[in-house]
């Protein structure tokens, strides 16, 4: 069986790459390590209205920055404690009082802070071995 021909008599190359399939694209999360709130730069938020996340040093703050439309940094501090987090019980359907929904939506938000702190110190985590690998 003879195949095609060649003008060049060189064989022909497949120009194919096969795709990974399992390569999943992390999300990028920008930030870095800060002492203070006065260590974070304008420059240093991306100005594509992506958030930056600044966990400080000493773990007790996350501070959110991003660009809005209009030109400003949006600032927002997340004050990160050591209370447990409290799973709501699943009760009998019953009208809740204002003060007990306050509560629940309370126990939520801490729950998504909680959350959100574990993530933080994975990234500073994951910051600081890239910084090292960086550096060597």
């Amino acid at each position: 069986m003879m195949g095609t021909a060649n003008p060049f008599g060189r064989p022909q190359q497949s120009y194919y790459q096969p795709v990974n399939m399992n390569t999943y694209a992390m999300p990028m999360v920008y930030g870095r390590m800060v002492n203070s709130e006065a260590d974070i730069l304008p420059n240093q938020i991306p100005n594509d209205g992506s958030a930056s996340y600044f966990p400080s040093s000493d773990g007790s703050k996350i501070y959110f920055r991003a660009w809005q439309q209009d030109g400003t940094i949006m600032k927002k501090t997340y004050i990160l404690t050591e209370e447990p987090v409290s799973q709501p019980v699943n009760a009998p359907a019953q009208p809740q009082t204002q003060q007990a929904q306050q509560l629940q939506q309370n126990d939520q938000l801490t729950a998504v802070l909680s959350q959100l702190a574990q993530n933080m110190g994975v990234m500073a985590e994951r910051f600081n071995s890239l910084e090292k690998a960086l550096t060597e």
